[in-house]
């Protein structure tokens, strides 16, 4: 499996589960559990698995997010916040999939599950108000995964250089 795919694997297993929609409240797992049975494995593949769980992080909610992250990180930008809220001068601007406070950057993933009208509606409200609060939103579809994110990291890199950071 490739490394990336068992970042994907690490990252589900460490998410907080969205009781709303699941029903658990719990992760399955703790990155610190993931790597105890790690260090007690030795087989095939045992460099790679280890080598995985230095990149797993709370909060991604799909194989999108991590595959987008991996590749911010591995084309040199800062590393993004996970699903972690977001707040400007008091508004509440939710969790972004992926954000940069520092520079005011937020990456969406719109996945399928954006499509439905009534989700639609929902998210174009979101945007508005973290536009209004002065940062910027990058919505994300499945064609901004091709060629290793390329296109996402340029969009991303242009708009962390246009909010002031220097890489």
């Amino acid at each position: 499996m490739s490394l990336d795919g068992l970042v994907a694997i690490g990252d589900h297993l460490v998410r907080r589960p969205r009781p709303a929609f699941e029903d658990r409240a719990d992760p399955f797992t703790t990155i610190d559990e993931l790597k105890a049975a790690a260090a007690g494995f030795a087989g095939r593949g045992t460099v790679r698995v280890r080598e995985s769980l230095d990149l797993v992080r709370v909060g991604a909610d799909s194989p999108p997010e991590t595959t987008l992250r991996l590749a911010f990180v591995r084309a040199g930008l800062p590393e993004p916040l996970p699903n972690v809220r977001a707040f400007q001068d008091g508004v509440d601007l939710g969790e972004p999939d992926l954000h940069w406070p520092r520079w005011h950057v937020i990456v969406e993933y719109e996945g399928p599950t954006h499509r439905s009208p009534e989700q639609r509606r929902r998210d174009a409200r979101r945007d508005e108000r973290r536009r209004l609060a002065g940062w910027v939103d990058l919505p994300m579809i499945a064609a901004d995964l091709a060629a290793g994110c390329a296109s996402a990291i340029t969009r991303v890199r242009t708009a962390l250089r246009a909010r002031g950071w220097r890489g």
